[in-house]
Parts: C-alpha cells; structure tokens; sequence
C-alpha cells in the first residue's frame, strides 16, 4: 500500500497537515472527530482513491497539526482554508461525528467551495438547545479534566520509552470504552497523535484546551451547528445513520428533515459508530458513489453485502 504524503498548509499559529493519499477524480476531504486524527481514514482512503482525489485533515491542535485552535471558528475556517490553499476546485466534504458539525459550518460560510457534504454519525440534527447543551459539556473543567486522565490528552514527554508508556496507557483505558471498541488500529492512530517539538519532547494531541474551545462556540452565532442552518444549504448533503452509532435518538428527526428539505438525503449504513474501521470498503464505496454524482438520489451505486439502505425516492 502507497504511503500517503504529508502536505502542510500554513494556518494561524502553525501549520495543518494534510494526508495526501493521491488518486484522480473529485476531491474529496476527509474530516474525523474531535480528540481523534487523519489516520482515522486510513482504511477507507485507498479504496476511495481509485476514483477520487483523496485527502484527510488534521484539524487544529491535533495529529501532525502545529497551529492551534485560537477560536471556535477555527474547526470550520482550517477546512476552508485546506480547500483554497490546494485549489481542490470543488470538493466534497465529509465528517465523521464532531466532523460532521463540521460540514454544516463550512457549507454554510463558502459553499462556493464544495459539490456537496457527507454527515457521518454526528447528527446535524440537534436544536439550538441541544446543541448548546453539548457545547456546555464540551467546555466545562470537568471534561477537559476527563480527557486528561482517561485519554492522555494534552500529556507531554520526552523519549520512546515514555511515549510507549504513554500509548499503553491510553489504549488500555480506551479498549474499555463502549464508543471505541471498534477502533483496533487506536494504537496507530494515537501514535500518530504524538507531535514531536524540536528540543525532542512530545505532546499527545490534542490538548483538552483546543477540544474545549469548540464547545465556546456562541449560541447566537448565524454558524452555530444546528438544524436552523439546512434551510441555508445550497449544496446537497448525505446523511449517513449508523444503526448503532452514538447519535440513533436523532434518526426519526433527520427522516423528517430529509422529507422536508430537498438539499438533504439519508443514507443508512448496518454498523457501529466507526465505520471507517468496521466497514472500510463498504464506506468507501459510497463516498465513491456520492462523489461522482453528489446530485442523485437514487441507485448510487452496487452493495453486494445488501447492508446499506437509501431513503425511499420521494
């Protein structure tokens, strides 16, 4: 398997790198979850590249990424930023949980700059009242002081041997986790995570205070990720439900606002929250299909394992 090319684009405070993976076709840029990394689409991103040009960000305070998160603005202008800084040309856009809220901002702001958006998982569903619940949560003490202790966020060290501590740690804790128990490269993914600083140390990325900065974005915000942005949409956007992800309340809601709003189309894949881990090639395969013709609606492409399902046309 190639191995992808790091390209960095100069960004605030430092730099965003950028996983490369190559391949022709639409561009399409890969976003993960926040306190997660690029590696993240390690699976999908070959299979995908044989039809698309493929790319997958660290976003700031993250992975390989040296520039901060300044602002809560900073998860969705960093993305903006990747797709002018390479001249992508149109792109599709893709998140996974967090990232999805990721995907309703920047195709809110410039959606000059995208054919279209792909929300896996993390619903864009929620009210303004939910969503400025989680970005209470996301903010508060409490769980930055939780990402420190269960997650090594934001741990700093020097040398291999107390990196690998390090990593046993967090991947011990981690296994243990509900949410994560499908992810079985999390050692290679929080390796990556690990940024070396030039007197030699380390630092485990991301910083709980990076994390955290997201959850300050204002309420009162025209870009605050809720529902009230769909109506905004001028490029259509797939959501992807997971039938045992960590958003499934929302299901019923994003079937309605799909039945209302014509920008919108569902997409329902058999799987845990990760399908990027659990279901490569069969989520590979989709983006693929949505890629080539972000527009469609219907039969998008062949599913030999009959375990994704499409809305019905309406």
């Amino acid at each position: 398997m190639t191995q992808p090319r790091t390209l960095n684009v100069s960004y605030g405070d430092g730099v965003l790198a950028v996983r490369d993976h190559g391949g022709d076709g639409p561009a399409v840029l890969l976003v993960h979850a926040l306190g997660m990394c690029s590696v993240n689409w390690d699976r999908v991103a070959p299979p995908l590249a044989a039809t698309c040009r493929v790319l997958a960000l660290d976003l700031p305070g993250h992975g390989q990424s040296s520039a901060r998160m300044r602002t809560p603005y900073d998860v969705f202008e960093s993305v903006l930023s990747v797709v002018r800084a390479l001249d992508l040309g149109p792109t599709l856009l893709v998140g996974h949980d967090h990232g999805s809220l990721v995907v309703a901002e920047a195709l809110t702001v410039a959606p000059e700059l995208f054919c279209g958006g792909v929300a896996i998982g993390g619903s864009i569903a929620r009210t303004r009242e939910e969503m400025a619940v989680v970005c209470e949560v996301g903010a508060s003490e409490f769980f930055q002081e939780a990402m420190r202790t269960r997650f090594g966020f934001g741990a700093r060290g020097t040398g291999r041997a107390a990196a690998e501590q390090l990593l046993a740690q967090v991947v011990a804790r981690s296994s243990a986790d509900w949410l994560l128990q499908d992810i079985d490269l999390l050692w290679h993914e929080r390796e990556y995570s690990l940024r070396y600083l030039d007197d030699g140390s380390w630092i485990h990325q991301p910083d709980p205070a990076d994390v955290a900065m997201v959850g300050r974005f204002p309420s009162d915000s025209p870009y605050f990720p809720t529902l009230e942005r769909i109506p905004g949409f001028r490029v259509p956007v797939w959501i992807v439900q997971l039938s045992r992800g960590q958003d499934v309340q929302y299901a019923a809601r994003e079937e309605q606002l799909v039945a209302e709003h014509n920008i919108l189309r569902l997409i329902r894949m058999d799987c845990g929250h990760w399908p990027q881990y659990s279901n490569p090639r069969q989520l590979a395969q989709l983006l693929a299909a949505i890629a080539a013709n972000p527009q469609a609606r219907e039969d998008i492409w062949d599913d030999p394992l009959g375990r994704l399902v499409e809305s019905p046309p309406r």
